[in-house]
């Protein structure tokens, strides 16, 4: 896993653990299943915030050599005890399976899922 707030310095996501359980993944959201044909991803979006979301993508099946750009974003509000101030948060998920150099990801994905909303 490669985040900004590690400065974008890989980090190893399958262990000994299964995916699931790893605690990186648990708190990005990410949940992936291992299986003979590849890898199960499905992103998990927490229940508040916009733009509403009642109908979301599936989980995706990707197989060795494919890569996965997942975008989505959201606007959160705080309680006025919190100042009452909005947040704007867009994530972009570039997952591929077997090894990868981290140039792919500046090419075209295999699969491209976009829930980016309109944020007012």
């Amino acid at each position: 896993m490669i985040t900004e707030r590690n400065d974008f310095q890989p980090i190893e996501s399958f262990g000994a653990e299964p995916p699931e359980r790893e605690p990186g993944l648990a708190r990005s959201g990410l949940r992936l299943v291992r299986a003979d044909k590849g890898v199960r991803v499905e992103l998990l979006l927490a229940r508040h915030g916009a733009p509403s979301r009642a109908r979301r993508p599936p989980a995706v099946w990707l197989a060795p050599g494919e890569w996965l750009r997942w975008q989505v974003n959201y606007r959160m509000s705080w309680p006025v005890i919190e100042g009452g101030r909005w947040e704007y948060k867009q994530d972009t998920l570039n997952i591929a399976v077997g090894p990868a150099d981290p140039e792919l990801f500046f090419g075209e994905p295999t699969r491209h899922i976009d829930e980016r909303g309109f944020l007012r």
